[in-house]
């Protein structure tokens, strides 16, 4: 089912569901970068299905979760996550797993990085975040480290990326991962990779990235997570054709 949902608080968004997630409480919910902002009216709310998740369902994919996809305008986009969250309880989320790319990204990263000590923060109260799985973002904002640390953090990032910077992941990734955290923050580099790379292959299902991100999606969706892999770093290179693809973590250990 693709429900199209208009003007409810202020923002729409698609709802994607099927029979294998109809019981689900769990929900994904996918942000979108600053080309896919739209209008109030819903006359731009497809531009939603151009890249993750949403993009896949439409080819015929199905998912374990429900998965949602707001639209925010240039005006609302600050304000939109707290939004969602009011209405995805309202929904019957149990939990709430946040992606996105580009500005989504960032804006996937304030649901764990919200501190409201910092006057640079727009959304102090997002309280029911799962986990974080975040595409070509950057941090905005001091994080809230006493918050962030049992919340599940996952980057993805193209080395060339010029619109936002690859250092940015690598930045959040290196602070994180001397914290004391029950579950680690992963960073998949994509050697080579520009900023289109990290949505191109974070969210395909085929590729070595996207397996292993989806494949982390899932464990969060599970009743009782299994805490992941204590790998605080993971790079992955592989050539343009995605002919070698080699996991390796902070020791050299090879996946």
């Amino acid at each position: 089912m693709r429900e199209v949902k208009l003007n409810s608080k202020t923002f729409n968004y698609i709802l994607y569901t099927s029979q294998e997630c109809a019981s689900s409480d769990v929900f994904v919910v996918q942000l979108h970068g600053s080309g896919e902002v739209g209008n109030i009216d819903g006359s731009t709310l497809t531009k939603v299905e151009k890249y993750g998740y949403a993009n896949r369902w439409n080819q015929g994919e199905r998912y374990p979760f429900k998965l949602i996809a707001p639209q925010a305008t240039s005006e609302n986009y600050k304000n939109i996550m707290l939004n969602i969250e009011a209405e995805l309880l309202a929904l019957g989320a149990k939990k709430i797993i946040y992606t996105g790319w580009s500005k989504g990204a960032i804006v996937s990263i304030q649901a764990l990085d919200m501190n409201p000590t910092d006057s640079t923060c727009t959304h102090p109260n997002i309280k029911s975040v799962s986990a974080v799985v975040a595409m070509a973002g950057n941090i905005s904002c001091t994080p809230d480290y006493n918050k962030a640390k049992d919340v599940p953090f996952i980057l993805v990032h193209g080395t060339d990326d010029t619109v936002v910077k690859y250092n940015c992941s690598k930045r959040i990734a290196e602070e994180f991962s001397i914290l004391d955290r029950v579950n680690e923050t992963i960073l998949y580099t994509i050697e080579g990779g520009n900023h289109n790379s990290a949505v191109s292959h974070g969210y395909d299902r085929n590729s070595a990235i996207g397996k292993k991100v989806y494949e982390m999606i899932l464990t969060f969706c599970s009743a009782a997570p299994e805490v992941p892999a204590r790998i605080p770093i993971v790079k992955t290179e592989f050539d343009p054709g995605l002919n070698k693809i080699v996991f390796t973590g902070v020791n050299g250990v090879e996946y």
